[in-house]
């Protein structure tokens, strides 16, 4: 097992993926709200503050690939769901497609209540395989 969370390679537990999960949420709000403000005061292009929370999605990615891969132990399907549930967040701007508010604004929290904490439960619940 590696659990570097730098590595793209390797495997991670339950509790290793949940441990990491909280981090870098906590790191991707926290530092998401405070790269937005600096750059709003100090005039900045937006890619300023996009960039850097792009690489916290990238660990993201890495971290959902390591606990994937190690209930799957298949590595194309654990790159690719990896990618596809690390910026699955960015979906949510589709509810702003829906024209009744009431609705758009009920579904965008289902659905952020179900990305950002009941996917990872699940995730973190299911047992890996163990090695031969």
């Amino acid at each position: 097992m590696n659990n570097n969370i730098f590595c793209p390679k390797g495997m991670i537990d339950e509790v290793t993926f949940i441990l990491y999960y909280i981090l870098l949420m906590i790191l991707y709000i926290g530092g998401g709200f405070l790269l937005i403000i600096f750059a709003a005061k100090n005039h900045l292009n937006p890619i300023c503050y996009l960039l850097p929370l792009m690489l916290v999605k990238l660990l993201m990615a890495f971290n959902y690939k390591k606990r994937l891969l190690h209930i799957s132990r298949n590595m194309w399907l654990s790159v690719i769901l990896g990618i596809v549930l690390a910026f699955d967040t960015e979906a949510l701007a589709l509810c702003g497609l829906i024209k009744d508010i009431h609705t758009s604004t009920i579904l965008f929290f289902v659905l952020l209540i179900f990305m950002l904490i009941i996917l990872p439960a699940i995730l973190a619940l299911i047992p890996g395989k163990e090695e031969n």
